[in-house]
């Protein structure tokens, strides 16, 4: 009996740890997709001006920085394909929406189990019910967390009993977080800041 109990508390821990794990990757893929969103927004507006910029000053394209600003063009409308493809292709929201009802699902499970565990004698058939439902409920979802996200989670979660440590645990936890995002959406970010760069010299010869 005893055995089985610590095995069923044991397992409110992993619903624990799934739930956040969950709930984070839910909301790293959201706010990826707006990213993907506003970079396709961004490049849309840009070959909108470089049209209007092209029909107002016609002279200035025939020169050499007007010649580099019509490649950054061509070079901005492939990469709008291309990133209205892969936003097609990651489907980051539909994930992140699997994830967060998965998540919300679980949290219902987990505190009927604490409700049960809490009971002076835990009904046995009602613990193996609940952890049925968890592992059905999974198998269900047919998306998982990451490795990185669930570290992140660790992370966000992580304490100390020495005060000085707190603020290293939020540097770290900050940094990571910041690091996936930027090694995951560096072609973003990367395309974005060229095409700026590119941009100000042509115009202003900067």
């Amino acid at each position: 009996m005893s055995d089985e109990l610590k095995y069923y508390r044991d397992l409110t821990t992993v619903m624990w740890k799934t739930r956040g794990a969950r709930f984070g990757a839910a909301a790293s893929l959201s706010f990826k997709d707006r990213v993907g969103i506003g970079t396709a927004a961004f490049l849309s507006t840009y070959m909108i001006g470089w049209s209007v910029a092209s029909l107002a000053f016609p002279d200035f394209f025939t020169s050499v920085r007007g010649s580099v600003l019509n490649i950054v063009s061509i070079v901005s409308s492939v990469a709008l394909l291309a990133i209205t493809l892969m936003e097609f292709a990651f489907g980051r929201s539909l994930k992140a929406q699997i994830l967060h009802q998965n998540a919300l699902s679980i949290s219902v499970i987990m505190r009927d189990l604490e409700r049960e565990l809490a009971k002076a004698v835990p009904e046995l058939d009602k613990l193996k019910q609940l952890a049925s439902q968890y592992e059905q409920l999974n198998l269900e979802t047919q998306v998982n967390h990451t490795a990185q996200d669930y570290k992140r989670w660790q992370y966000s979660v992580a304490s100390s009993k020495e005060w000085w440590m707190m603020p290293i645990l939020f540097v770290r936890y900050n940094i990571y977080r910041v690091w996936i995002f930027i090694s995951s959406m560096f072609i973003y970010i990367g395309l974005c800041i060229l095409i700026v760069v590119a941009t100000t010299w042509c115009a202003f010869g900067l």
